[in-house]
């Protein structure tokens, strides 16, 4: 009977272990992405950001609300919101770049592919 008892508490206690590597995974991903992201709960205040917003964005502090305009403000990063449920909650991810970078990707990438094309011929 011991045993059966010892069974469970150990693969409870692995399903735990497994959730909390998922949980540093799921934080580092956000903290360190090169991407502007930040995570809000359902009051549009601040959870979590990645560094970079920490960096980029005026005003931004945990647990507070998203300042004013900063979604919305005229020459800010181009927004796009991501509503995701996290057990129950109702969150969003929003993820910011400036608004020149896809540009400049979309210049790259047309220039290399150029380059290589002519190259091939």
């Amino acid at each position: 009977m011991k045993r059966l008892f010892d069974r469970e508490r150990d693969a409870r206690e692995q399903e735990l272990l497994a959730l909390q590597v998922e949980a540093t995974r799921g934080r580092i991903l956000i903290e360190e992405s090169r991407e502007i992201v930040v995570v809000l709960d359902d009051q549009d205040r601040v959870v979590t950001a990645s560094r970079r917003a920490w960096e980029s964005l005026e005003g931004l502090r945990e647990g507070a609300p998203i300042p004013d305009g900063l979604l919305r403000a005229e020459g800010t990063p181009a927004v796009v919101r991501v509503p995701v449920e996290v057990d129950g909650r109702h969150e969003t991810l929003v993820y910011m770049n400036e608004p020149g970078e896809l540009a400049a990707y979309e210049e790259l990438r047309a220039g290399f592919t150029a380059a290589v094309s002519h190259e091939l011929r």
